[in-house]
């Protein structure tokens, strides 16, 4: 799920894709803690920012995991998970979305499989970053952000975005201090499912 506040201006961003409005249609939000930095413990990245909802809240807080929270103390929890550089992620469909994790590429295991060993259809948004060249000061500070190695400074003292590396979380745009980047509309972008159960079905057919 994309940083949206950095999506270009005009660029249509559907609510499937916006962690803020993804939590105002649940019925129930819970907070609990990230259980592969709990486990890995290989950063000092925020712990209670895994957000959970409706049926996953429940079930989570019934067996005193997770603490129900309101929709301002989960949009908090986004906007410190940003701050600490995490990547928002959810299931890859419309409706019916149980989570929202903030994840980390050092201790999360779907982003280690993106990072260590290269499945970079684990995870992927819609969108892409790009850099506006008259406005990149060279800063680095988008690529000390970038958990994928998807940014580095180009002879010209500019950021430059590997398109087949980066994900399109936006953490690179949100970090820029001169508003040098945006995230924009991938070419070859591919149509979430519907329902978790669509999901899951396409995944057992596919097994090898």
């Amino acid at each position: 799920v994309p940083v949206n506040k950095k999506v270009a201006y005009g660029m249509e961003i559907f609510p499937y894709e916006e962690a803020t409005e993804i939590i105002k249609k649940a019925e129930k939000i819970a907070l609990g803690q990230c259980q592969c930095r709990f486990s890995v413990r290989k950063c000092n990245a925020p712990l209670d920012v895994c957000i959970l909802l409706d049926n996953w809240a429940d079930f989570l807080t019934e067996r005193k995991l997770a603490r129900l929270i309101d929709v301002e103390e989960a949009i908090d929890a986004l906007k410190r998970s940003e701050k600490a550089g995490l990547v928002h992620t959810t299931t890859n469909t419309k409706t019916s979305v149980p989570y929202i994790c903030n994840c980390c590429s050092c201790c999360c295991f779907m982003l280690r499989g993106v990072t260590e060993l290269g499945h970079r259809s684990l995870a992927s948004s819609r969108f892409i970053a790009s850099v506006n060249r008259d406005d990149c000061i060279g800063c680095e500070q988008c690529i000390s952000m970038c958990q994928f190695g998807a940014i580095k400074i180009d002879d010209d003292n500019v950021a430059s975005v590997s398109l087949e590396n980066c994900v399109g979380c936006g953490l690179c745009a949100s970090a820029c201090p001169e508003d040098a980047i945006s995230m924009i509309q991938r070419k070859d972008t591919f149509e979430p499912y519907e329902k978790g159960s669509e999901l899951l079905t396409d995944i057992a057919k596919n097994r090898h």
